[in-house]
């Protein structure tokens, strides 16, 4: 789920019902139900299958949902864009960017410009997408560690646009640890930190960022 901006959260989950639509909902801040949407699998006609949806809220109120299409993480992405009372803006499909690997959405972001940045982990390395605001492809960067497996579940925009990326890569190996990645807002890499000793989770930004 996502804080909303209103008060509350915006929660998105798969439906255990052998369907595989998921459900999304705002929740106000004392616990009631603002509304909730079911996405059926056919909605928009784009959507398959669902794994491993992430969710997050713009500052007007809009929410981002994105995940995977196909239950074993080989299939392409998705996101959708909701307004503030969960009517479908638009719903856009993405490319498998890491051919014969498994891929999953591990993070989402919010742009000041009111687009979206996606983090696509993956058995071999990780993908950033921006997207504009109608969800339109701006640019895709790929980021690797040798052949490990790499996903960042942490990730934040500062206020100059610069991003900062985190989490854990070698999940599956001895080969194993945390990166962190400081990249300019284009996804160049500034500067980068390993750590082999620890498989980082989250971070707390400084308040000079």
């Amino acid at each position: 789920g996502a804080v909303h901006p209103s008060g509350g959260i915006a929660a998105v989950w798969l439906l255990d019902d052998g369907s595989g639509d998921i459900k999304v909902a705002r929740v106000d801040g004392a616990g009631a139900t603002v509304w909730q949407r079911r996405i059926a699998t056919t909605d928009q006609n784009v959507m398959l299958s669902w794994n491993l949806v992430r969710s997050v809220c713009y500052p007007n109120g809009d929410i981002l949902v994105a995940g995977n299409r196909d239950s074993y993480l080989y299939g392409n992405c998705f996101a959708i864009r909701l307004d503030a009372q969960g009517n479908i803006l638009w719903a856009r499909i993405y490319g498998v960017h890491a051919a014969n690997a498994q891929e999953w959405m591990s993070a989402l972001a919010v742009l000041p410009n009111g687009g979206a940045l996606m983090s696509i982990g993956s058995t071999a390395g990780s993908t950033l997408t921006a997207l504009d605001a109608n969800g339109q492809l701006v640019w895709t960067k790929r980021y690797t560690l040798g052949t490990n497996a790499l996903a960042f579940k942490e990730m934040r925009v500062e206020a100059d646009g610069d991003i900062a990326l985190m989490g854990p890569y070698g999940m599956y190996n001895s080969d194993h640890g945390g990166v962190l990645i400081h990249t300019d807002a284009s996804g160049n890499i500034e500067w980068s930190v390993t750590d082999t000793l620890h498989m980082f989770d989250s971070f707390i930004q400084s308040a000079d960022q």
